[in-house]
């Protein structure tokens, strides 16, 4: 059996994500180290970027403040930005 193209098989755990993050988000929370490390191992270009877009707007849909930094880091790398810094709150 052959091995699915890289974007296909993020693809794929995307819309796992995806899913999850509307019907069980402690199961997807528990997903986010996996996809942080399979989307930064994608092959740059477009399925790359589409990626990063996909999976921060899944991110939002969880709504915690570690969630929310998460995605903005994945839009920042969308866009080939670094992400800002947090601001200190003190």
């Amino acid at each position: 059996m052959v091995a699915p193209e890289p974007h296909l098989r993020a693809k794929a755990y995307l819309n796992r994500f995806s899913l999850l993050t509307h019907n069980t988000p402690d199961a997807a929370r528990n997903l986010i180290p996996q996809l942080a490390a399979m989307l930064d191992a994608l092959p740059p270009g477009r399925s790359q970027v589409y990626a990063y877009l996909n999976a921060g707007q899944s991110l939002l849909q969880l709504g915690t403040p570690a969630e929310m930094e998460t995605a903005a880091r994945f839009f920042a790398q969308a866009h080939g930005k670094e992400p800002i810094a947090p601001r200190s709150t003190g």
